[in-house]
C-alpha cells in the first residue's frame, strides 16, 4: 500500500460480524501503535466489507500489520507492505 491518506475497504471473513471496528497499523504485534481508525462493518451482496481511512504519510516503506477486531473481540493480524509515496 502507498504511504499517503487511504481510503480503505477491507471484506473480512465470511461470517465476520457487522457493526463497530477497531483498526490499527503497527511494526510487530508487541509494538507501538502508529495509526489507528475505526469504521462501522456491514454486510453489502452477501460480504462484509469494512471502510476506514489511515493516514499512512509519515510512515517509512516497510513491513507492517495492520490489525483489526470487532468491538471488544481479539485482534486479527494481516502482514502489509507499506510503499515509498512516489511509487
Amino acid at each position: 500500500v502507498p504511504a499517503r491518506l487511504l481510503a480503505c475497504r477491507m471484506t473480512l471473513p465470511f461470517g465476520s460480524p457487522d457493526g463497530l471496528y477497531h483498526v490499527r497499523v503497527q511494526r510487530t504485534v508487541q509494538s507501538e501503535i502508529l495509526e489507528t481508525a475505526q469504521g462501522t462493518a456491514a454486510i453489502n451482496d452477501g460480504e462484509v466489507r469494512l471502510d476506514v481511512e489511515l493516514d499512512l504519510s509519515s510512515m517509512a516503506a516497510g513491513r507492517y500489520l495492520l490489525s483489526y477486531r470487532h468491538a471488544g473481540e481479539s485482534w486479527h493480524p494481516i502482514p502489509i507492505v507499506i510503499s515509498d509515496h512516489a511509487n
